[in-house]
């Protein structure tokens, strides 16, 4: 992920956490333009306590992050140790002492183990680049992936980049959330104004987070502006400001899908819109009573149309605000179908509702018809998994005398019996596994999410440090479908390939060498590897073809000495000259090129569904039936003939798994009940 013009950053580990990276590093190269938002919570920690004075600000220069110790409750020497690391810092990067602050998450009450951190900031400043990746995942806790983010745009005729950074898993309500959140741009925008816009932004999407009720001591949410770009200021209440804010505030939104999506022990997401309310308050404050109630997030979590819950929420915090909203006149839709409307319940199919109730992400769409506001919020279910994570949290975190806090999370801590089935359940396949090949296909939507991105990379190192040989053929972004869509833009070979193996190519290579996976990317033409048939007119663009044949001499190269290929779904057709080629067929006849033990297809879906319906396991034949039939989901269509393309062609085992989740990947293989679609040849 390419970062705006004059940032760096870093995350190592110091040693707060027994193992993972625990201190993150943005630095500036040039004097900054700043601004902050931080909670509202009394008991504000040391950090907080030490920095918000100095926001707005425009010499900004540093920003050092600590994950695992919240240096939260700790008087005056807590403050003092902020004071300390932030001088040790800035004297590290050469910058003044004043342009360098402190954030922080973890655990509340302990100071931080200064000699540890003082130790580390060499390192930490040493260890400077333009990926956000390693910081990113230094400043998480009890998240269970990194949240980042990035936009390109054109400003006052220059091209301007933003990226941000995000952590926040628990104790997430409106008052920011325990959230921390950096953004970063290279545009030109004087502090006032970047602190007038980053309060609005705030108040339209962080402000509207709520997973589980919980205030923290640390919330923070920075934006800093470089001005390298080259425009010229951003002036209040002109265009650019407009245009910049929108940027800002889109950023936003989507790191609060990722925050919800991260929630502790959260199964679903919940995007709750409010619209005709009589006031942008009265909006605001009825979708946070949507997205906060405990009775709609176990509703949600049990896939239960219980549209009442919905309704009494907002009935409650209409009547205890006092609003002149009326639910007489209000409609309620869950997941695109109406439940509710002009105050009694409407006609529904209450099982198809399930089903889609089911998905990653479930909306809940409010019509108070009494005004023209509208406001969003986000939340997550309440699962099972949210009370154990609590519930066990301070049994499970240990503090030593220095400050240093462990999550003694391990499996050693729980019963014998379930010690015993989880270790000999993975153990089992992680030597089933060993020396075999796996082709992973990545074709679904979640090309376009830089976190699910680095959650995947992380996966496939796994698999390559428990034996497997693995090997990724990524599709189209969003992005490019997008391209591919319009007719008015290039979508000439040369810019479709530069977009499919020079940016989404490289860029998935860069993470997977980030966790030493040793990747390689390559293109399908690349070798003559994936010879194609023209599919359309050789002039057309773009050209578009089917997979003749693989020559797998390139690729055998590779998996031999230890690399992982990653190949973009571009061809060599007939005449010698580039074709386009969909990725799911041609990471079939891959598999089937180079003897693969395993083809994992990474799509849109739970796996194969009718009718919305999961199916664990099926044989090809059945599938093929099914298929003809035309009782397959319809966007899964493509998916299940690459399966049985696969199949025929020797592949043991297909695997269809949910790629908008994390970790599916891991869970599918080495697990016995696995959490997709498992494919055999026959019956």
């Amino acid at each position: 992920m390419k970062a705006p013009r004059g940032f760096r950053f870093a995350g190592v580990h110091a040693g707060i956490k027994a193992s993972r990276k625990d201190l993150a590093l943005i630095a500036a190269d040039v004097p900054c333009q700043a601004a902050a938002r931080f909670t509202r919570n009394a008991a504000a920690s040391a950090p907080i306590l030490h920095a918000r004075a100095s926001f707005p600000a425009t010499s900004f220069q540093g920003l050092v992050i600590t994950s695992g110790n919240a240096n939260a409750l700790t008087g005056a020497e807590g403050v003092a140790d902020c004071r300390d690391l932030c001088v040790t810092v800035a004297r590290e990067l050469g910058v003044p002492e004043g342009s360098v602050i402190a954030s922080a998450t973890g655990v509340i009450g302990v100071r931080w183990p200064m000699h540890k951190l003082l130790a580390a900031v060499r390192p930490l400043v040493e260890a400077r680049g333009p990926h956000l990746g390693a910081a990113a995942e230094a400043i998480l806790t009890t998240d269970t992936r990194v949240k980042l983010v990035r936009r390109e745009a054109t400003i006052g005729g220059r091209s301007v980049h933003f990226a941000a950074i995000a952590k926040g898993s628990g104790m997430v309500a409106p008052s920011l959330a325990t959230i921390l959140v950096a953004f970063t741009t290279d545009a030109n925008v004087p502090a006032p104004v970047l602190d007038a816009v980053l309060g609005r932004v705030c108040g339209r999407t962080f402000e509207q987070l709520d997973l589980d009720g919980a205030q923290s001591t640390n919330d923070s949410v920075f934006a800093f502006a470089s001005g390298l770009a080259g425009h010229a200021a951003i002036g209040a209440g002109s265009a650019e400001e407009s245009v910049f804010e929108a940027l800002l505030e889109d950023m936003a939104q989507e790191l609060c899908r990722e925050l919800a999506d991260d929630g502790e022990g959260a199964s679903r997401r919940i995007d709750v819109t409010v619209r005709g309310a009589s006031s942008e308050r009265a909006a605001r404050s009825l979708a946070r009573a949507i997205a906060g109630d405990n009775l709609v997030k176990a509703a949600i979590f049990g896939a239960d149309p219980n549209w009442g819950r919905i309704v009494a929420a907002l009935g409650a915090r209409i009547g205890a605000e006092s609003l002149p909203d009326r639910l007489e006149s209000t409609s309620v839709s869950v997941a695109g179908i109406v439940v509710f409307d002009e105050g009694k319940a409407a006609r529904f199919d209450a099982p198809a509702l399930r089903k889609r109730m089911r998905e990653p992400a479930v909306s809940v769409a409010v019509d108070l018809r009494s005004g023209s506001s509208a406001a969003n919020a986000w939340g997550c279910d309440l699962s099972y998994d949210y009370v154990k994570i609590n519930a066990d949290y301070a049994s499970f975190t240990q503090t030593a005398a220095d400050g240093t806090v462990s999550r003694d999370d391990r499996i050693g801590n729980y019963s014998p019996a379930l010690k015993r089935a989880i270790l000999v359940e993975a153990l089992s396949y992680i030597a089933k596994f060993e020396n075999r090949r796996a082709v992973v296909a990545w074709v679904g939507e979640a090309l376009g999410h830089p976190a699910l991105a680095a959650t995947l990379a992380g996966d496939v190192n796994l698999l390559q440090s428990a034996g497997v040989f693995p090997l990724v053929v990524h599709g189209y972004t969003p992005e490019l479908q997008r391209v591919l869509e319009d007719e008015s833009a290039d979508r000439s070979m040369g810019n479709v390939e530069m977009l499919l193996t020079g940016r989404t190519n490289a860029e998935f290579v860069a993470a997977l060498n980030q966790h030493r996976a040793h990747a390689v990317g390559i293109s399908g033409k690349d070798g003559g590897a994936v010879r194609a048939r023209l599919a359309s007119d050789p002039i057309a663009e773009p050209r578009r073809g089917a997979v003749a044949n693989v020559h797998g001499d390139l690729l055998e190269v590779l998996l031999g000495k230890g690399y992982v290929p990653v190949i973009s779904p571009v061809g060599l057709a007939e005449d010698g000259a580039s074709c386009l080629l969909e990725p799911a067929e041609v990471a079939a006849a891959i598999a089937a090129a180079i003897r693969a033990d395993k083809l994992l297809l990474l799509a849109d879906a739970p796996g194969i569904t009718v009718e919305g319906e999961l199916i664990n396991q099926i044989d090809g034949d059945t599938l093929a039936e099914r298929l003809e039939r035309g009782e397959i989901d319809a966007n899964l269509r493509t998916v299940a003939h690459a399966a049985l393309l696969a199949l025929r062609e020797g592949v043991p085992a297909v695997h269809v798994i949910d790629g908008r989740l994390p970790h599916t990947l891991i869970a599918e293989l080495f697990t016995d009940r696995g959490v997709g679609t498992l494919i055999r040849p026959r019956r």
